[in-house]
């Protein structure tokens, strides 16, 4: 770079006058980044159903601001049984305020358990009845589909009586190989691996777990099992021993302690002790799953009922299939100074960005290349947030990104 002829002299002047105005707004975008939501499950508490109540009370307290909650399953105890879930539902709304089925997303969701006997008339009615919201906007008899709410991507499976195959497996594929989203999560009722409760599923392993591996999600939800478990980032190969993957891995998280009995895991069951991040030690870790979700990092904590932060663990979102990484302007494979140095030169029409540069230096999605753009990637450099729209992008999705209407048009009823 030959700055005595004056050629970068002007980009430069602005590129320092910029970075100025980038550390002054800086804050504001910090701030609008994350959002929350919750998981947990195995809620079939019987009345007076004091264990479940206890854990929503924590809910209220610690993570009142949550967007919604998806329920890995066993809602109830008897699914068929009308006014077990009159009653779930009337002390559920009570107790957070709300179980609304008309917002998008509905503010309560759940994938079905095995007690929740949804393959029975009466089951699937109640199950229709009370969550008519994932019902009548997703499709499927609510009992699996996907959707999309920020950044991030939630698909929901039926592991216990749908097919693994047929129609739910095509959702999901489609689901997971074109998704345009930084995150990607999955809930189910029955977890791949065992940890002394329950059996290793190695027909979800095959079928589900390393398609999801393969297409870099991030988290696998599950219940079933009435503890709760997280395991470190693995490579989902269809092993019962699978290996690590720091980078890339898919972690397991079972956090079935929503309310019904608790079982202590055994971490070491199965052989897989190596793998074991966090688990819950004894019969009163009763507890729920917060996320916050940011616009490149994910801070995972998991509540005990009275309040007190169990676990705690912080992500960056894996690589998706055929993404992009927005921010790399230079397409270098990493995001640094040169990347912002990059935008300021072609608003300045010093070097122009050829078009698929232009779709990763897009850092808030609003279609146009300005300094909002450069403050995203300078917050990603200092590490201290990160761009406004989905970090990681497909290839073959356009700019403008897919709304609400055109996820439905793709899911069969």
């Amino acid at each position: 770079m030959n700055l005595r002829n004056g050629q970068y002299l002007p980009g430069c002047m602005y590129f320092g006058a910029s970075l100025l105005l980038l550390f002054i707004l800086m804050p504001l975008s910090i701030n609008a980044d994350s959002w929350k939501w919750i998981a947990y499950g195995d809620t079939r508490n019987n009345p007076p159903r004091t264990q479940h109540k206890q854990i929503m009370q924590s809910m209220v307290v610690n993570t009142p601001d949550y967007v919604f909650i998806i329920n890995v399953g066993d809602v109830v105890d008897h699914g068929d049984n009308r006014s077990e879930w009159e009653g779930f539902y009337q002390e559920t709304k009570s107790v957070l305020g709300g179980f609304d089925q008309d917002f998008i997303p509905p503010q309560y969701m759940a994938a079905p358990g095995n007690h929740d006997n949804t393959e029975t008339i009466s089951g699937l009615t109640n199950w229709n009845l009370y969550l008519s919201g994932q019902v009548e906007q997703y499709g499927n008899e609510g009992k699996f589909f996907f959707f999309d709410y920020e950044n991030a991507r939630f698909v929901i499976l039926d592991s216990d009586k749908s097919s693994k195959t047929g129609t739910q497996y095509t959702m999901l594929l489609d689901a997971i190989e074109n998704n345009p989203k930084t995150w990607l999560f999955a809930f189910w009722h029955h977890p791949i691996f065992d940890f002394g409760e329950k059996s290793y599923q190695d027909d979800i392993h095959d079928t589900w777990g390393i398609p999801l591996y393969q297409n870099g999600c991030d988290i696998i939800f599950t219940g079933h099992a009435h503890y709760y478990v997280r395991s470190k980032k693995l490579q989902l190969n269809g092993e019962k021993n699978p290996p690590l993957d720091p980078e890339n891995g898919t972690v397991q998280v079972v956090t079935g302690n929503g309310g019904a009995p608790i079982d202590i895991p055994e971490p070491n069951h199965d052989g897989n002790g190596y793998f074991v991040a966090a688990y819950g030690k004894n019969s009163n870790h009763y507890g729920y799953t917060e996320l916050t979700v940011g616009a490149d990092s994910l801070r995972l904590r998991h509540y005990l009922r009275e309040g007190t932060v169990y676990d705690e663990e912080f992500y960056t979102p894996n690589r998706k299939t055929g993404s992009i990484i927005i921010g790399d302007v230079d397409g270098d494979e990493s995001i640094d100074i040169l990347d912002v140095l990059a935008i300021v030169n072609h608003i300045l029409s010093i070097q122009v960005l050829d078009e698929n540069a232009l779709q990763r230096a897009d850092c808030n999605g609003d279609e146009q290349i300005d300094m909002l753009d450069a403050l995203g990637i300078v917050n990603v450099v200092l590490g201290i947030g990160g761009c406004t729209s989905e970090t990681f992008r497909s290839e073959s999705t356009s700019v403008e990104r897919e709304g609400h209407e055109s996820i439905l048009d793709t899911q069969g009823e």
